[in-house]
């Protein structure tokens, strides 16, 4: 895997989760987010017990998401931030108000303008990111087309998947290749299929760049990122990108158009029947489950 991000030095701290700010020391938020000249940052600033106070510089947009087992409250401190609900609401914060958003409501942020906010929120909590528009109306596309929401610079990426795409072919391994890209429009990682050449079914560029993001990029930056691939990705690699809470998807390939360029009777290894048999045992099985989810 190549990864960019070791190549920017001065980047570095952009995507973890050290706290900006430890106890006893004073937090100069104004210098802080005076200091940020990209479209998105967000950075943990300071801890609270088992939660954290995160401050957020945005112009844009985030994806919709929600938060299973943890409110967040924003405190704005400059601009104006929008708050989307799923339901066709909307609130607008500007500068010393505050809302919190209970655990579980699906939400986005976003800003016309620079806006600088501070969320508090638990140091643990998971994101759920939605893929989908909420309130949109499902369509069936065949062939699909690119969402309306295409960036400038899309195409750009996805050539670069497909490259990588044919290098894995060149190899000896499966035509797939992907790339990952930060907030600030910087490609972070990329990878190629490494199926047979390392003997690894699971050697799949889309789940390889998931884990790598689950490894160095917080909630928030994880939450910014672009996945740009040669083709759409299977379930394996879809649940993966899920858990490691990337915030956008742009394919090239659909999987329903790959049929059409296989030759009949080509190996479908996802396809393969697997008999499971279960439940049993619920009283030993949940043994080692109770109280672990609270």
């Amino acid at each position: 895997m190549t990864d960019y991000r070791a190549q920017k030095d001065d980047d570095a701290n952009t995507h973890n989760e050290q706290t900006v700010f430890p106890a006893l020391t004073v937090a100069d938020l104004n210098r802080l987010a005076s200091s940020v000249d990209q479209a998105y940052r967000n950075f943990v600033v300071l801890d609270v017990n088992s939660h954290c106070v995160r401050l957020a510089v945005m112009k844009g947009e985030s994806r919709w998401h929600r938060h299973p087992d943890s409110d967040e409250c924003f405190l704005v401190l400059e601009g104006e931030l929008e708050i989307d609900l799923a339901d066709g609401q909307a609130l607008r914060l500007k500068p010393g108000e505050a809302c919190t958003i209970p655990k579980g409501v699906v939400h986005r942020t976003r800003s016309r303008v620079r806006a600088v906010n501070l969320c508090f929120e638990d140091r643990s909590a998971y994101t759920d990111v939605i893929f989908e528009d909420p309130g949109a109306t499902s369509q069936t596309q065949n062939p699909p087309t690119m969402r309306d929401e295409t960036r400038e610079g899309d195409h750009r990426h996805l050539r670069r998947a497909i490259a990588l795409a044919a290098a894995a072919r060149e190899a000896g391994d499966q035509p797939y290749g992907s790339l990952l890209v930060g907030p600030d429009g910087h490609v972070l990682a990329e990878d190629r299929n490494t199926v047979v050449t390392e003997r690894d079914i699971t050697g799949h560029p889309e789940l390889k760049l998931a884990r790598w993001a689950a490894r160095k990029l917080n909630r928030a930056t994880a939450l910014g990122t672009t996945l740009y691939t040669s083709c759409e990705p299977c379930a394996m690699c879809a649940n993966a990108i899920a858990r490691a809470g990337l915030g956008r998807v742009v394919f090239a390939l659909a999987g329903n158009q790959l049929p059409d360029l296989k030759p009949a009777g080509a190996a479908a290894p996802d396809a393969t029947r697997v008999d499971y048999q279960g439940p049993a045992l619920f009283e030993e099985a949940r043994v080692p489950f109770d109280g672990y989810y609270g």
